[in-house]
Parts: structure tokens; C-alpha cells; sequence
């Protein structure tokens, strides 16, 4: 080091007593695998290397006198002194450098993270009908309770519906409602938010009443905080993920019930949107159709629609538009000056 000349920077790379042996850091060696596959690549992000690994020298050592850590002291300089005297490493550099070091240590819990997460989604979109008094894929199903005994993950499907009769009735009511309006929008729930807060009506309703749901939910939420941790996230970095991932878990499990609605006896009716035609029912060119038990329920009418054979194009001009009468993309920017169209 004092024949390099210049600096050298103080790391420390440090795991939880309780989590090092399933990172495989327990010991020694495991920090040394972990440490020359990926310190010189993660030192050559910061600002005086410039990518060149080969100007990187660096020695570590390991202590386990912590109560509460395993760790390594690493110590790092330049081959060519680049490294200044109280120089410091930036934000970004730490970023993405830290980034390096969490992959690769993280690389077999990830793939179980993941493949666990997966398997929720699975779960809890079958759990979503069988909580309402559907059937849902009964093989998909049988596919699922395999797996989860084969990895001996403890949640499982119910045989039916575990809801009280109070809270199905509730929710026969929110898929009745979701139902019509389903079939006043385009025949399914993208696009339609009356259909969409229905659906997440449900959803609530399910996790709060159903023992299976709520626990397979749970277990979800687990795994986006897990992930959060993997990334290294804190703060509101970490609350914006671990969000997103149980927004995409309810979304999920809000996708079957489109599909169908209970009818008076109790057994459901599919809903389906047909493909517009040149001639559509009931002399309504070029609309789609969402039927019910074989009943045409048609759409409300869009200004301008054409007999084209599609809802997509449309006849601008019908809107009298106040500029032009077939536009392309109007958009306002917030601008010093005037708005740009």
C-alpha cells in the first residue's frame, strides 16, 4: 500500500448473525468467496478507477467478535495512488457497488424468494374463487397443494367456500355489481375503474373473512418485504416496492372474478364479449356485445362509432372537436408560454 502511494478507503461488509448461514456466510471462506468474486468489480465503480479493475487492490479481514454481525474490515487502494487523500466514495457509486455485492450474495435466496412469490400468486388466484363458492381450475389446484407439500410450504387451498354466510352474501352482492358493470363497459374489467373498484371490493372482503386467503396473503407480503431487503431498500424506496408488489398480488387475484356471476339458484353465469361485427344486434353497426345466459346486453353508444368492424376507430368529427376534426394526440404542457397541442 505505501509503495502504491495515495489513500486507501475503510469498507465494512457485514451480514446478521441470523441469516448468515442461509447466505453462506457463516465463516471465513464464505466471505472470501463472496469477497474476491465481486469487491473488485464493485471498487471499480467508484469515480478514481473508472471501470479498470486491474487498478484495484485490496485485502480484508474477518472478525466475528459481534454479537449481533458477522463481518469484514476491507481495505482498498490504487495500484497507481488515484485514490486522494480524504477522498470519499459518491451516493451513486455506493449504489451501485453495493448492488454488485447483494447479487451475487443473494443469487440462491433470490431464486427461492422468487419461486415461493410466484407460487402465492398462484394460490391466492384459485383461493380468490374458491373463497366465493367457485370452482376454479381443479387441476391447477391439485398442481398447487403438490408443490406446496413437495417444498413443505404450510399454506394451503381450501376444499370450498371458508367464508361465513354473512360475508358471502356480501360478496354475492359485490359480484352481482361487478357483473353489470361489466357488461354495460367493454366485457371485461381493464378500463372500466366502477368494475375495478368492485373487484377490489371483493378482494378486501375475501382477506379480511377467508382464513385461507388472509393467510396466503400474509405470506405475500413476507416476500415483498424480503425482496426490499435483498434490494437493499429503506425508507420510502423500500415502502414504494413492497406496495407495488401487493398491488400486483390483488390484481391478480382480482382477474377471475370477471369471469362470472352467481345467479338466483346459485350457479353462475359466464360473461363473455363477443368481437364486433359489421352488423351488430339490434341495428348498433360495428359494437360489442356482452352477453348474459345468451342475452344481448349491448353497449351504451360512443359518439361516432363506425360499421368499420371495430370499436377502436372512430369518427372524430362527430365530437366537434374545437381545433380540428380528426386530431391526432392532444396534449397540454405546462410551459412559459402557451400550450402545446
Amino acid at each position: 500500500m505505501r509503495q502504491c502511494g495515495g489513500a486507501f478507503m475503510d469498507s465494512v461488509v457485514s451480514v446478521r448473525r441470523g441469516d448468515a448461514e442461509a447466505l453462506g456466510l457463516a465463516d471465513k471462506e464464505g466471505f472470501k468467496r463472496l469477497l474476491r468474486e465481486t469487491w473488485a468489480r464493485q471498487a471499480a465503480r467508484w469515480q478514481w478507477f473508472r471501470g479498470d479493475e486491474s487498478d484495484v487492490r485490496w485485502c480484508a479481514a474477518f472478525h466475528d467478535d459481534a454479537d449481533a454481525s458477522l463481518h469484514c474490515h476491507v481495505l482498498t487502494w490504487s495500484a497507481s495512488g488515484r485514490i486522494p487523500e480524504r477522498g470519499t466514495v459518491g451516493r451513486r457509486e455506493t449504489s451501485e457497488g453495493k448492488e454488485i455485492i447483494l447479487r451475487t450474495a443473494y443469487e440462491q435466496p433470490r431464486i427461492e424468494r422468487n419461486e415461493r412469490a410466484e407460487w402465492l400468486r398462484d394460490m391466492a388466484r384459485q383461493q380468490s374463487m374458491l373463497s366465493i363458492g367457485e370452482r376454479g381450475d381443479e387441476r391447477k389446484q391439485e398442481r398447487l397443494r403438490d408443490k406446496g407439500r413437495d417444498r413443505d410450504w404450510p399454506e394451503r387451498l381450501s376444499d370450498g367456500c371458508d367464508m361465513d354466510p354473512a360475508a358471502l352474501a356480501r360478496a354475492n352482492a359485490l359480484r352481482a355489481r361487478l357483473a353489470d358493470e361489466i357488461a354495460r363497459g367493454r366485457g371485461r374489467l381493464s378500463d372500466n375503474w366502477r368494475a375495478n373498484s368492485a373487484a377490489r371490493d371483493i378482494y378486501k372482503l375475501e382477506r379480511q373473512k377467508s382464513p385461507a386467503m388472509r393467510e396466503i396473503c400474509e405470506a405475500f407480503d413476507l416476500m415483498a418485504e424480503a425482496k426490499a431487503d435483498m434490494k437493499g431498500l429503506t425508507g420510502h424506496d423500500r415502502d414504494v416496492l413492497v406496495r407495488d408488489e401487493r398491488e400486483d398480488l390483488a390484481s391478480g387475484a382480482r382477474t377471475p372474478y370477471g369471469r362470472s356471476r352467481p345467479r338466483a339458484g346459485g350457479a353462475p353465469t359466464r360473461l363473455r364479449a363477443i368481437k364486433p361485427t359489421s352488423a351488430g344486434a339490434e341495428g348498433m353497426p360495428g359494437r360489442a356485445i356482452a352477453t348474459q345466459g345468451g342475452q344481448g346486453l349491448p353497449r351504451p353508444p360512443w359518439p361516432g362509432s363506425t360499421a368499420c368492424g371495430s370499436t377502436r376507430r372512430r369518427d372524430w368529427s362527430a365530437l366537434r372537436l374545437p381545433w380540428r376534426a380528426a386530431p391526432r394526440v392532444v396534449r397540454a404542457r405546462i410551459t412559459n408560454g402557451p400550450p402545446h397541442r
